[in-house]
């Protein structure tokens, strides 16, 4: 879930940075509405997915006593093995952690479930994990990239169109592809 949240985090911020670069252009409001529409939809699981899939694979190199080099001399992992994440709000108060036993909900559970024999496995080592997280964002953006500029000289109505219809088309795979790696790591056997 870290690498996830790491994903959501950056897709924040990036997606604030094209919508306010939308805002201060010609056409702001056109050119506001689509850049804000199609970055919700797309940038965002889409960060979250290829950041999970490099989390999901670095927490796996971890998880067989690997180590991460100290650069300040602090320890990044604590060498306690019954060490907890502990979060806390913003008057410095513990929040009280919910067991996995109520996260996901129960309805979560229920409708992965349906896709669980069809679940894909994570990727277990650190290379696979990078290399796919890269492809995705690469073959995301160069294919429209790539579409854009196969419409660059048409200014009808139909390259709009066709532009929209790519990127509903990369949201289905993306939402595709996590229906099957979501079941593995939410239904997956805890310790």
């Amino acid at each position: 879930y870290v690498g996830s949240t790491v994903g959501l985090g950056f897709a924040l911020v990036e997606n604030a940075s094209y919508i306010s670069m939308a805002l201060a252009g010609d056409y702001s409001s056109i050119s506001y509405f689509f850049t804000a529409t199609l970055r919700g939809l797309s940038s965002i699981p889409g960060h979250a997915m290829w950041t999970g899939l490099s989390g999901y694979a670095i927490g796996c190199w971890l998880s067989r006593g690997n180590t991460l080099p100290s650069i300040s001399g602090t320890a990044y992992l604590s060498d306690d093995a019954e060490a907890n994440w502990v979060l806390y709000d913003k008057k410095g108060a513990v929040i009280e952690q919910s067991s996995w036993a109520t996260v996901p909900s129960p309805q979560m559970v229920k409708w992965l479930g349906k896709h669980q024999n069809h679940a894909w496995p994570m990727p277990q080592t650190i290379s696979i994990g990078l290399m796919m997280a890269i492809a995705g964002h690469a073959l995301w953006n160069g294919s429209s990239w790539g579409v854009g500029m196969l419409l660059i000289d048409n200014t009808s109505g139909l390259a709009i169109v066709l532009q929209l219809a790519w990127l509903v088309l990369m949201v289905l795979i993306l939402w595709f592809c996590i229906l099957r790696w979501l079941p593995t790591i939410v239904l997956s056997p805890k310790e």
